[in-house]
C-alpha cells in the first residue's frame, strides 16, 4: 500500500503528528502507523487501498494533488493547503473564506521543482502578496528530479471560498485513500472548525472517520462521512455529541435540497430537526469540497430527547447487515430499531407488535370515534407533517429507506411520532425516476394510509393551506435565492474540484440549469397539490399496485381529472420504478392507456 504523507519532509519513522493551535492552548495527537495498524483492529490498514499518482502523473494528465502547498502566517491556526491539478493541466489553491491570501507563503521542495507565477520565479518561502484571489496567472513548472523533462505550461488561480466556516480533518495515514476504499474502513485524527472570520469554533481529536451513507458512498467519488470524537463537541452551536455527518450532496446539482427540507421543516415547527451548515471541508490540506456538515439522527440530549423510547428506521431489505435488530410491518417490510442498540428480544417483539398494531388501526379506522382512538397511538400532527414533507418533496425514498418514527416509552407516553427527516438528495425530480411531478415517485406507507381517513386529510389541508404552501412560496421568493447567493463561491470551488468527475445533476450541465429546474418543479408540485388538496371534486384517485412478490415500491399514487386519459409519461415512470411492462384492472382485463378515467381506480403490474 502506498501512503503519500503530505507537508512532512523530515519524517523518517512514520510518525504523524497532528496539531492544531487553539486560542487557550493546543491540541496535539500523535500517531504511529504501527498504533493504526496493529494495536486497534478497528484500524487495520488494507493492502488494497488505492494508491494515491505520484506528482509526476498529476502534472502529466492523471489529475489530484501535488506537494506544492500555502503555509499561513505561524500565529494563525490555518492548517497548509494543497495545489489541486485538473487532467486539462489547470492548477488552483482552494482558500477558505477566512484566508487572507496575502500573507501566505508558497512551500514546495526546490529539489524537486522548479517553478514560475506570470513569468517570475517562485520560490519556497516567497509571500504572495503580489497575487489576488480568484485570478488566473500563467505557471510554469518543472521536475527537475526528473531526467529531460519539459518545463510544463500550466495556469494557476487562487480561489476563495465567502461566508462559509472551514473544516480540517487530519487523518492518522496523512491520506483519505484508506477510508476512501471502504465503508467499513475507519481510522483516527484531528479535527478543527473555523469561522469565516477566522476565529475557532470547536476543535478536537476524532476517534473515527469513516464513510457514510449508501449510494451517497458507493456510487460517487465525492463521498459522505462521518466523524467520531473522542469527546463530545459543539460544533456550530449545534450542542454537544460524539457524532457528526458531512453530506456531500454528490447527486445533486443544486446542492440545496437537503438543506431546504431541513430547514423548511424546522420552518413547519417538526421537531427534532437536525442542525446543519454548509462547511469547505479540508482533508489533510486537500479541499474536498462544499458539505453540509449535520447532526447525527439519533437518541441524545441535545438531538432526540426522550428517555427509554427508540428510533425506529425504514430500510432496504438488502442493506440489512448481520447485527441489526429488524422487523416486519404488514405490507411495509423491514424496519429497525435504530436506537438503543441492542435491545432484548422482547422489546423488539413489542416494538414490532405496537408498529403493526398502528398499521392494523389505520386500516380500520372509519369513524371518528375509532379516529380518536387512533390518536392514543400515534401523534397525529407529525404524521401532517410527514404527510406534507413527502407530499410537497416527492422523494424517490420516502418510505423506502431514511424514513424515520420514534417511539415514546410508555413513562412519556407511549405514543408513535413521525420523524425526524433525513437524506433528500433524491427530492423534487433530482433522480431519473420522480421527474413527473404530479405522481406520486414514492410508495405508500402510515401516512399515506391516513390520508384516505377524512379527518387527517382535513388535518393535512388545512396545514397546507395555512402554513406550507404559503411557506414554500416565500423559499421560492426569497429563502432559496438567499442561499444560493451565500454559498456561491464554494459551489464553484467544489464545481471546479470535482468537474473531472463528471457533474452531480443527471440531466443538466450547469449550475444554473440546475438550479431553474429545482425551482420549477417545486412550483410545478405546490401548485398541483394546492389544486388537488382544495378542488378533489375534480380529481380521481389512481393507486398503482406492484404485484411482485417483496416489491420496494409496493404502489404508488397519481391523481387524475375527470375523462382524462393517463399520460405515456406517468405509465413508463411507473413501469421503470415496478420493473413491468403491462398492467390490468381489478377485474383482470389487461389495461388501455386510452381509455378515459371516470371514477377512483386500482390497477395491478403484470
Amino acid at each position: 500500500m502506498h501512503i503519500k504523507m503530505k507537508h512532512f519532509h523530515t519524517i523518517s519513522t512514520l510518525i504523524l503528528c497532528l496539531v492544531f493551535a487553539g486560542g487557550l492552548g493546543v491540541v496535539v495527537r500523535y500517531y504511529t502507523l504501527r498504533e493504526v495498524s496493529n494495536e486497534n483492529p478497528s484500524y487495520t490498514l488494507s493492502q488494497e487501498t488505492t494508491s494515491s499518482p505520484s506528482d509526476h502523473d498529476i502534472l502529466n494528465g492523471s489529475g489530484g494533488y501535488l506537494d506544492i502547498f500555502l503555509r499561513a502566517p505561524e500565529n494563525a491556526v490555518l492548517p497548509d493547503i494543497s495545489l489541486y491539478c485538473n487532467k486539462s493541466g489547470s492548477c488552483y489553491f482552494f482558500l477558505p473564506s477566512c484566508a487572507l491570501l496575502q500573507e501566505y507563503t508558497i512551500r514546495y521542495d526546490e529539489t524537486l521543482y522548479e517553478m514560475t507565477i506570470d513569468n517570475i520565479p517562485v520560490h519556497t518561502g516567497d509571500k504572495l502578496s503580489a497575487y489576488a484571489a480568484d485570478t488566473e496567472y500563467a505557471l510554469t513548472i518543472r521536475e527537475t528530479h526528473e531526467e529531460n523533462t519539459d518545463t510544463l505550461s500550466r495556469t494557476i488561480t487562487f480561489m476563495q471560498s465567502e461566508n462559509l466556516p472551514a473544516v480540517f480533518l487530519s487523518t492518522a495515514t496523512g491520506s483519505i485513500d484508506y477510508i476512501n476504499s471502504s465503508k467499513e474502513y475507519k481510522e483516527p485524527g484531528a479535527f478543527i472548525c473555523l469561522n469565516a472570520d477566522g476565529s475557532i469554533d470547536s476543535q478536537g481529536s476524532l476517534a473515527a472517520i469513516k464513510g457514510h451513507g449508501n449510494s451517497s458512498y458507493y456510487d460517487v467519488e465525492k463521498k459522505g462521512f462521518q466523524i467520531t470524537f473522542e469527546a463530545a463537541a459543539n460544533v456550530l452551536s449545534m450542542g454537544y455529541a460524539d457524532k457528526y455527518i458531512l453530506q456531500a450532496n454528490a447527486f445533486d446539482g443544486t446542492y440545496l435540497r437537503n438543506k431546504i427540507v431541513y430547514e423548511y421543516c424546522k420552518d413547519l415547527q417538526m421537531p427534532y430537526i437536525v442542525d446543519t451548515e454548509y462547511v469547505d471541508l479540508y482533508f489533510n490540506g486537500e479541499y474536498a469540497g462544499n458539505y453540509l456538515l449535520c447532526e447525527k439522527v439519533e437518541l441524545l440530549e441535545s438531538r432526540i430527547d426522550i428517555q427509554d423510547g427508540y428510533l425506529i428506521e425504514k430500510i432496504l431489505h438488502d442493506r440489512i447487515e448481520e447485527d441489526d435488530q429488524v422487523f416486519q410491518v404488514t405490507g411495509m417490510r423491514d424496519f429497525l430499531v435504530k436506537n438503543p442498540t441492542p435491545v432484548s428480544e422482547a422489546e423488539l417483539e413489542a416494538v414490532s407488535e405496537y408498529m403493526n398494531t398502528v398499521e392494523d388501526y389505520i386500516k380500520d379506522c372509519d369513524s371518528y370515534e375509532k379516529y380518536e382512538n387512533l390518536g392514543q397511538y400515534i401523534d397525529i400532527d407529525s404524521f401532517v407533517d410527514m404527510y406534507l414533507v413527502n407530499a410537497i418533496t416527492n422523494d424517490i425514498d420516502s418510505n423506502i429507506a431514511s424514513t424515520y418514527y420514534y417511539k415514546m416509552s410508555d413513562t412519556e407516553g407511549g405514543k408513535l411520532y413521525a420523524g425526524p427527516v433525513w437524506d433528500y438528495d433524491n427530492a423534487w425530480g433530482r433522480a431519473e425516476r420522480g421527474y413527473v411531478a404530479d405522481l406520486n415517485a414514492y410508495p405508500t406507507g402510515y401516512c399515506e394510509e391516513l390520508f384516505a381517513i377524512e379527518y387527517f386529510r382535513d388535518a393535512v389541508i388545512k396545514k397546507y393551506n395555512e402554513l406550507a404552501y404559503p411557506l414554500m412560496q416565500e423559499y421560492l421568493s426569497d429563502h432559496i435565492p438567499a442561499l444560493i447567493e451565500r454559498i456561491a463561491p464554494s459551489i464553484t470551488m467544489d464545481t471546479v474540484r470535482w468537474q473531472d468527475k463528471g457533474y452531480h445533476s443527471p440531466a443538466y450541465d450547469d449550475y444554473d440549469s440546475s438550479v431553474s429546474y429545482l425551482e420549477y418543479y417545486i412550483g410545478l408540485r405546490l401548485e398541483h397539490l394546492y389544486d388537488r388538496f382544495n378542488h378533489p371534486e375534480n380529481y380521481h384517485y389512481i393507486l398503482f399496485v406492484n404485484t411482485a412478490p417483496g416489491a420496494v415500491y409496493r404502489d404508488t399514487e397519481y391523481w387524475i381529472k375527470d375523462g382524462m386519459t393517463i399520460p405515456d409519461e406517468v405509465i413508463e415512470e411507473v413501469m421503470e420504478h415496478f420493473h413491468c411492462e403491462t398492467f390490468h384492472f381489478e377485474n383482470g382485463k389487461a389495461y388501455d392507456n386510452l381509455r378515459p378515467i371516470f371514477s377512483d381506480t386500482i390497477i395491478y403490474s403484470n
